[in-house]
Parts: C-alpha cells; sequence; structure tokens
C-alpha cells in the first residue's frame, strides 16, 4: 500500500514538472527571439523565475478543485459560486507573485515599468493558463479516481464471489458426509462383512473433504479418485443390484475446483440406485478433450417418487458454475425413466 502511494504521488510530481518545462519553454520561445540583447542563459533563466514563481496559486487551485470542492455534497449553484470566488482568488495571487516576484527578479531586465508589464494579453493569457492546467489536472485526477473506484469494485466482487463459493463448498460438505454416513448405517443394520472396509473407504473420503476441498483448485485426477472411493462405497452397499459404468477419455491433466463433479455423482445414486427400482444403472462418461472436460451422468430413476428432481447438490453446482464458468453448459433431461446430465468446462493448466 505504501509503494502504491509513492507511486502516486510521482505521477502528480511529474505532472506538475513536465507542466513547468512546458511553461518555461513557451516563455523562453516568446522572448528570446523579441529582445535581441538577451543572450540563451538570460532568456532561459528570465523564463524559469518568471513561471516558477507563478507556479504556486494554480496548483493550489487544481488541489482544492479536486480535493475540497468536487467531493462536496452543496448544491451545483453553491460549487459555482465557490469556485468564481476561487478563481478570482487565484487570478488575484497570480498577478501578485507576477509583478512582484517575476517581473522585479527577472523581467526588469527587458521590460522598463509595470505599466508595460501589465496588459490586457498577459491578463486573458493567465486566465486561460489557470483554466487549462486545473482542467487537465482535474480531468486526469478524475479519471484515476475512476479507474481506483472500478478496481475496487472488482476487488469486492472478487471477495463476494469467494465468499459465496466458500459457502456453497460448506454447504455440500456435510450433505456428502450425510449421505456418505447414512450407507454405512445401512451396511452396519444389515450386519454386512464390508463395513470395516466401508469405514476404511470414506476415512479416505473424509481426507479429502477436510484437506484438498479447501484448496481453490485441485488436480482432476484428484476428483477422479475421489469419485472411485465414493463408487467403490457404494458399490459396496448396493452390491450386484446396481449395474454401473465408468468411462474416461483424453488427457486428465487439467485442474478444477473440488467437489465439482461430486455433485452430479451423489445425485445419480440418490435417484438412480433407489430402493424401489427393480434394475438400477447409473453410467458416467467423462471426456477431455483440448481442455474441454465433458462430463454425462445418466441414471434410472422411479416416475412414481415425488423426488426425483433437483436437490441441494444440483443447485449448489449451478451457482458454483455461474461464478467460476461463465460459459459452461449445464443441461439436463429425463424421458423413459432416465434422468441424464451434460456438464461442458473449460478445465484450468
Amino acid at each position: 500500500m505504501k509503494r502504491v502511494s509513492l507511486s502516486y504521488r510521482n505521477w502528480h510530481i511529474l505532472f506538475w514538472s513536465v507542466y513547468l518545462l512546458f511553461k518555461i519553454y513557451h516563455e523562453f520561445v516568446w522572448i528570446y527571439p523579441k529582445y535581441e540583447n538577451l543572450t540563451f542563459l538570460s532568456a532561459l533563466k528570465i523564463a524559469s523565475i518568471a513561471q516558477i514563481s507563478i507556479l504556486f496559486p494554480k496548483v493550489v487551485f487544481t488541489y482544492w478543485v479536486v480535493y475540497k470542492l468536487l467531493p462536496e455534497k452543496s448544491s451545483t449553484a453553491t460549487k459555482c459560486l465557490k469556485l468564481f470566488w476561487a478563481f478570482l482568488i487565484t487570478l488575484l495571487l497570480h498577478q501578485l507573485l507576477a509583478l512582484y516576484v517575476a517581473l522585479p527578479f527577472a523581467y526588469l531586465e527587458i521590460i522598463p515599468s509595470i505599466l508595460n508589464f501589465i496588459s490586457l494579453n498577459r491578463l486573458s493569457s493567465a486566465v486561460i493558463d489557470i483554466l487549462f492546467v486545473a482542467g487537465i489536472g482535474t480531468a486526469l485526477i478524475t479519471i484515476h479516481r475512476n479507474k481506483l473506484s472500478k478496481e475496487r469494485e472488482r476487488e469486492l466482487e472478487k471477495e463476494k464471489t469467494t465468499a459465496e463459493l466458500r459457502l456453497l463448498r460448506q454447504q455440500i460438505n456435510p450433505h456428502f458426509l450425510l449421505n456418505t454416513l447414512n450407507n454405512l448405517f445401512v451396511l452396519a443394520r444389515k450386519k454386512s462383512k464390508t463395513t470395516s472396509e466401508a469405514i476404511m473407504k470414506l476415512s479416505n473420503l473424509m481426507k479429502y473433504v477436510l484437506y484438498d476441498a479447501t484448496f481453490e483448485k485441485v488436480p482432476l485426477t484428484n476428483e477422479i479418485a475421489l469419485i472411485n472411493d465414493y463408487i467403490e462405497l457404494e458399490r459396496l452397499r448396493y452390491g450386484k443390484r446396481l449395474q454401473l459404468n465408468f468411462d474416461m477419455e483424453g488427457d486428465i491433466t487439467g485442474e478444477l475446483p473440488p467437489m465439482l463433479l461430486h455433485s452430479l455423482i451423489e445425485n445419480a445414486f440418490k435417484h438412480g440406485a433407489s430402493e424401489s427400482l427393480k434394475d438400477s444403472k447409473i453410467d458416467i462418461a467423462l471426456t477431455v478433450n483440448h481442455k474441454e472436460l465433458i462430463f454425462n451422468v445418466s441414471n434410472t430413476y422411479d416416475k412414481n417418487a415425488l423426488n426425483n428432481t433437483q436437490g441441494i447438490g444440483l443447485k449448489n453446482l449451478k451457482r458454483q458454475l455461474e461464478l467460476q464458468y461463465p460459459d459452461h453448459v449445464l443441461e439436463t433431461s429425463s424421458k423413459d425413466g432416465i434422468y441424464k446430465v451434460l456438464m461442458k468446462i473449460q478445465l484450468t493448466e
């Protein structure tokens, strides 16, 4: 933050330095050819003293407009009145410095009296000069402020998105663990010999949820390993009653947010392996083509069941995709007792 402020201050110094050099050059070009008795250095000295001596009121007026007048929450009429009086004071101070600093220390070499120094041309030139530099300075600072404001808005939006994503993931994790524990409960009630094996797989899943799922992005291979562990855990519960296929194709080296695919898998098991179904079937196909992940999941479902629509998992997934993948594809369809979901996203390196 300190480094940014220093850079901002340097831009101010650079602006006034460039402006001053421009005015000195302009003054030099005006007086050097006009007076033959002047040397190059004498003309440069006169131009420098003259412009440096009248710089202060222009700087004060510019910063007063930018940092005092514009931020005020007063009416336009009040601001215009204040601007008018401030400009008159600036013009008066400008002329006083010109008369009592620029004239005695510089121009007396070439202008013998005050009457020769004061002219309508010089007064109008001063008016234009003050308004010009104040206008340019105000415009540049306003542009900079707008840029900072937009950057702050983007940063706040990013923080808001990050917080929402964190909340979405926090909602998914307990939901996931609850369903998994329910599987263990079913196995325990059946006094299944595979209960101990299921507990081991659950420990692997919990390790992933507690550690890997805290990262913003994880390797796709990790997500696939999670899916495989979850599938094996579900196989222990449903046994041969469930027919399941999981096919993969393409280069699986990219990254994606943790547990993004799991909601679709969990939803498929929830409805595709329903106790009321005689023939349960789940087909999963994962394809990566030029860093585009294409994820297809289809499952049988009970047409008579009321709860055959999207639950918290899919709603959560939709929101995550909206926040992180604006160009994503998420399509669902149900026909003849088969529910299908298609998801497409771009993987990161």
